[in-house]
């Protein structure tokens, strides 16, 4: 799973990537559970016996793959000049090419870097870097850049989910959702957002399924593999790799069972 860096664009500015020339933005919508699913919220009751009769209802989002502006990311870190923009815009696109960046990485890198100390208080730099990182294999380094990143910008929703994403890895489940803030949903981490990029839908709901997969809790797993499947369709990788992490906790649970029935036997 990687930590794909959002696009964004700002209205009214030369601020933007390339991929804001799209012409037909997809934009998908989240809606509520049917009545008699299990509430997203993770109560493990029907949602029409659930959050259905709560003041605050499930609130619909749209999920889209062309850029955010900066109104519906609700960022407020410091805004690149027009000539740093444009590298981020090229090591964005080498990120959508893999091998392109392993023939060019010492030389993006060596920009990154100095982005980075330019702007230290913009974590989508180093979320770039990261990322970076991640396609090199360069497990250490990216495990103390995101370590870094969660320390200094705790609220950054890339800086939270690879931190989680660390802690499942070692397997601490619980301490990975604390990370999360315990939400069901990004609408829980950032309320007053109404659209998601892509980027930042997957990995998230990634995060849960594995969260829920750690804890054995397949009902809440299989709730959010419908949502990211509703969103990305069946033949996505994250799909794929969702449901081969349920499919081997579903063996786990009944090899668990048969191990407990075995010993009650004895």
């Amino acid at each position: 799973m990687l930590p794909w860096c959002p696009e964004i664009k700002n209205q009214g500015s030369s601020m933007r990537t390339t991929a804001a020339n799209h012409s037909n933005p997809k934009r998908l919508s989240l809606t509520p559970p049917d009545r008699n699913d299990p509430c997203y919220c993770g109560s493990n009751k029907k949602y029409k016996k659930c959050c259905l009769l709560k003041e605050h209802q499930y609130i619909s989002y749209h999920v889209q793959s062309t850029p955010l502006t900066e109104e519906e990311a609700q960022n407020s870190f410091p805004e690149p000049s027009e000539e740093d923009i444009e590298i981020l815009n090229t090591s964005y696109n080498m990120l959508q090419s893999p091998k392109n960046l392993r023939a060019h990485h010492t030389h993006i890198l060596e920009q990154l870097y100095t982005l980075r100390d330019k702007y230290p208080e913009n974590p989508v730099i180093l979320n770039h870097i990261s990322v970076i990182y991640s396609i090199l294999d360069m497990k250490n380094e990216r495990k103390q850049l995101i370590k870094e990143m969660y320390q200094r910008f705790p609220d950054y929703l890339f800086a939270k989910m690879g931190q989680a994403e660390i802690l499942l890895d070692n397997d601490e489940f619980e301490e990975a959702f604390l990370v999360l803030d315990q939400a069901h949903s990004l609408k829980h981490i950032h309320p007053n957002r109404r659209v998601f990029h892509i980027t930042e839908f997957k990995p998230f709901e990634l995060c849960l399924i594995r969260y829920f997969c750690g804890i054995l809790d397949l009902k809440q797993a299989q709730l959010h593999l419908q949502i990211l499947r509703k969103v990305v369709g069946n033949d996505d990788e994250a799909v794929h790799d969702a449901k081969k992490l349920i499919a081997k906790t579903e063996i786990l649970i009944e090899l668990t069972a048969l191990a407990k029935t075995a010993q009650k036997t004895d």
